[in-house]
């Protein structure tokens, strides 16, 4: 098969409120010829138009807290009218961690994804949804950190992406993971 083609167009700023906070924004227009799988077995030729708008604000509020907040809108058309799949037109995530003392912190995130067609054909929808994450840390040392981290805390069923219309994968259910690191 022939390599996908893309042309992207793109402008973006950034704005420093100060050392330890910052805003950035782009704007964008992305036209792609992509070779994609049919569902059937066999391959389909794709002509697609997206432009968006994605801005991230990152950095310290305070002393103790850190903060990443994202935000995303999609717009789309293919060469028939239809919105191409899996093309959610908003999506936000914020990612927060609290350092409670010198050794601990404490962290919570939130993702959501609107609802997007499963196929070309825009005939069946991922539904919309919300995750909550949480992390809990300790440092040990300046080099050793204990980390428990507990994603899907609401035990949300969702959808993330698909394959065909017959074929939607299941986002993971509550779960956590522990983890120890080390810098040598």
């Amino acid at each position: 098969m022939d390599p996908d083609e893309f042309t992207n167009l793109e402008a973006g700023v950034k704005w420093d409120f100060s050392k330890r906070l910052s805003l950035t924004t782009s704007i964008f227009e992305i036209q792609q010829d992509v070779i994609d799988d049919d569902g059937l077995g066999g391959s389909i030729t794709v002509d697609s138009e997206v432009t968006g708008f994605e801005a991230q604000l990152q950095g310290l509020i305070t002393d103790r807290w850190f903060i990443i907040a994202g935000y995303s809108y999609l717009d789309g058309e293919l060469a028939d009218g239809n919105r191409p799949r899996e093309l959610p037109e908003n999506m936000f995530s914020v990612w927060n961690t609290y350092q409670l003392t010198e050794q601990f912190g404490l962290g919570l995130g939130l993702i959501y994804q609107d609802e997007s067609f499963i196929a070309e054909d825009n005939d069946k929808r991922l539904p919309s949804y919300v995750c909550l994450d949480a992390v809990a840390y300790y440092f040990v040392s300046e080099n050793i950190r204990l980390q428990l981290n507990i994603e899907n805390l609401t035990d949300e069923l969702y959808f993330p992406n698909s394959h065909a219309n017959h074929q939607a994968t299941v986002g993971a259910p509550i779960n956590a993971r522990f983890s120890v690191s080390g810098r040598f």
